[in-house]
């Protein structure tokens, strides 16, 4: 296959720039195109020119700049080839912030070097190496066997750059356990705004996250770490195991759905809030445990139908013993709590948001409309319209209210 012909194809089918580099005006084009600031010295036509004198023929040259942005050199044929840049690892903002203090840079707006960095794809240096003997063996075949050489290009550190010696090492693990601790005791008294303010002492110190990773999938690790810190709180506050299952299962669901380690920190901080709210509320010894397992049930999803056999044979009871003791101690039955819930949901929307009375209804879980208002009416003596005009909520157009 002709050059040109393979790196337009292998273009189109990864997203990845894959350019010839066979001029000074070629090479002074990509430097053009894909420099950003001062610090990537090999982004310039000098500095390109000394990666291309380390390509031999028998080598491929994977390059990562000080940056972190990544670009592969080698040589199809008679010309040398660059695929990149690309980003082989994600950064965030805070560690945007590590590296702009660790190597002292200045002129380096975190925002737009965000944006800069969201123009290149993602992929991994094994990835693109693949791709390099793809195209050397489409466009020549004779080409005799390449190995990878990786070099970086590092700035000096500050001096006062902490370094992962044996004694800071120790140091850090043990400040890690300290503030895991303190989060630990104030899950355990219920105090969510301190607990959450050490969980993001943890989640905002990079020295502590870099040794787990800045990706998605470290992000998990890492909540899965953070629900066995809050699950042993949780345990040491007498919580059922039940309730316990409830709560850290419905965050590693969560998690799933979570598409960035912004919204995993979210999350956690969510799960946070959930067992501090939890232990206050069972240690308030209004409720039996089985009980107030069932509250926490059906307040976190009174949007959906509630089947109370199931729920009675999660909590181990008999159906009719379970709706007769849930009566004694809340003197409503499992589905009149359920109404009274969701109606209590229904009468924050309506205050606090410009939803349509029938988009409220389906919200909270009425699927008919006008049965939903009768339920609010009886409820609160007042039309769900009437409630929202009379608490000063943001009041709708009549045709959408209807």
């Amino acid at each position: 296959m002709e050059l040109h012909e393979a790196c337009s194809f292998l273009n189109d089918l990864t997203s990845i720039s894959v350019v010839i580099l066979n001029s000074p005006e070629t090479i002074r084009q990509f430097c053009d195109s894909n420099h950003f600031h001062s610090v990537q010295k090999n982004l310039t036509p000098d500095g390109m020119q000394r990666l291309l004198e380390r390509l031999n023929g028998e080598n491929i040259v994977v390059y990562r700049d000080a940056l972190r942005m990544h670009m592969a050199f080698l040589i199809a044929g008679e010309e040398m080839v660059v695929i990149g840049p690309y980003c082989a690892e994600e950064i965030t903002a805070p560690a945007v912030e590590l590296l702009k203090n660790r190597y002292s840079i200045r002129n380096l707006p975190v925002k737009d070097f965000l944006a800069y960095r969201s123009r290149y794809p993602s992929s991994s240096d094994e990835t693109i190496i693949r791709h390099c003997h793809v195209l050397l063996k489409y466009t020549s075949p004779d080409h005799p066997a390449t190995v990878a050489e990786h070099i970086q290009d590092e700035l000096p550190r500050r001096p006062e750059e902490w370094q992962y010696t044996r004694q800071n090492y120790e140091t850090l693990v043990t400040e890690r356990y300290r503030a895991e601790s303190e989060m630990m005791e104030y899950i355990t008294t219920g105090d969510a705004a301190e607990a959450i303010k050490k969980y993001r002492y943890l989640h905002n110190n990079v020295r502590f996250m870099t040794r787990i990773g800045s990706d998605t999938n470290a992000g998990a690790l890492s909540a899965a770490i953070v629900r066995t810190t809050v699950r042993i709180p949780m345990m040491n506050a007498g919580l059922p195991p039940v309730l316990i299952d409830q709560i850290t299962g419905e965050s590693s669901h969560n998690i799933l759905q979570c598409r960035n380690r912004e919204e995993i920190a979210g999350e956690n901080e969510r799960l946070i809030r959930a067992a501090c709210e939890a232990i206050r509320r069972f240690r308030s010894g209004r409720y039996s445990l089985p009980v107030y397992s069932a509250i926490y049930q059906i307040e976190r999803h009174y949007h959906s139908p509630l089947n109370i056999e199931d729920m009675a044979s999660h909590l181990g009871l008999s159906t009719a013993y379970f709706i007769r003791l849930f009566k004694k101690e809340t003197l409503m039955t499992p589905n009149e709590y359920l109404v009274k819930y969701r109606l209590k949901i229904a009468s924050d929307l309506l205050h606090h948001s410009n939803f349509t009375i029938s988009q409220i209804s389906e919200e909270v879980g009425f699927l008919d409309p006008n049965y939903f208002s009768r339920c609010f009416r009886k409820h609160f003596g007042l039309t769900p319209v009437q409630y929202r005009n009379s608490t000063g909520g943001k009041e709708q157009k009549k045709s959408s209210d209807h």
